[in-house]
């Protein structure tokens, strides 16, 4: 009785870190380039039940003591393209990332959130102010005075004038899930990130568009609505177990 309880209480526990992954995936819904999350569920250590004999035991199955949240795993599939007309926005059609780079730390990450724009100097950059590198692992700069900026399909950038500015560095991965989610948008490779390849043939970069959240608003709506029946389900199970528990103790014990 008291393992149900235990049992009950890991669910709701768990359902209620699902649900703030959940929370966070709506609220990234207007992301760009977001990628939505999902949890990985894990039963707790089972327990090896047997069957008492007369002098001896014979296994009958396993019981577990409940379940938890064992980690997160990003959905990198691609959001929809939507136009801008922007001409420092840019999407990629294929399976690579941005490389951009914190002009403070020099820490490197990789994104699909190619809402860019320039800083003071002129660097073309991200929305909280990463640098955008190039194919040597520099920044982009953009000449005072331009009146336009042109990307290619390849990632190529150069102004009005066709002088080239720089080649967009893309990052292709093995297993993009092996990348660490940094804030809505970010990542950075792990010890277990491979590279396969910079700026490949595969990945077609468009400009004027920008990849929207991959976030399905009503396949997140049936999942948080069968979160909280769940949790509600669970709360009555606690409660009728501690009804049980409080007779046994109460009335079941009491000596006649």
């Amino acid at each position: 009785m008291i393992r149900g309880l235990y049992t009950a209480a890991s669910g709701m526990t768990a359902t209620m870190q699902e649900t703030d992954v959940l929370a966070n995936n709506l609220a990234n819904l207007g992301t760009n380039g977001f990628k939505k999350v999902g949890v990985n569920y894990a039963a707790f250590g089972n327990v090896l039940m047997n069957k008492l004999g007369a002098g001896e035991t014979a296994p009958i199955g396993t019981m577990t003591g409940g379940v938890s949240v064992v980690g997160t795993q990003t959905d990198f599939t691609a959001g929809l393209m939507k136009r801008t007309g922007n001409p420092l926005d840019v999407a990629i059609d294929g399976k690579g990332f941005f490389t951009v780079e914190n002009p403070t730390t020099g820490e490197q990450f990789y994104t699909r959130n190619g809402a860019f724009t320039q800083n003071a100097q002129g660097v073309i950059v991200t929305q909280d102010g990463h640098s955008v590198m190039n194919a040597e692992g520099g920044p982009i700069t953009v000449p005072p005075n331009t009146a336009k900026v042109n990307i290619s399909n390849t990632g190529l950038v150069s102004d009005d004038t066709g002088q080239v500015l720089g080649q967009m560095k893309i990052t292709e991965f093995a297993d993009p899930k092996t990348l660490e989610t940094q804030g809505a948008y970010l990542y950075k490779a792990t010890a277990q990130t491979e590279i396969t390849g910079e700026n490949p043939e595969s990945v077609t970069v468009v400009q004027g568009a920008l990849e929207a959240s991959n976030v399905n608003v009503v396949e997140e709506l049936i999942r948080n609505i069968a979160g909280n029946r769940r949790y509600e389900s669970l709360q009555k199970s606690i409660r009728m177990q501690d009804k049980t528990l409080q007779q046994a103790v109460t009335q079941v014990g009491r000596y006649r």
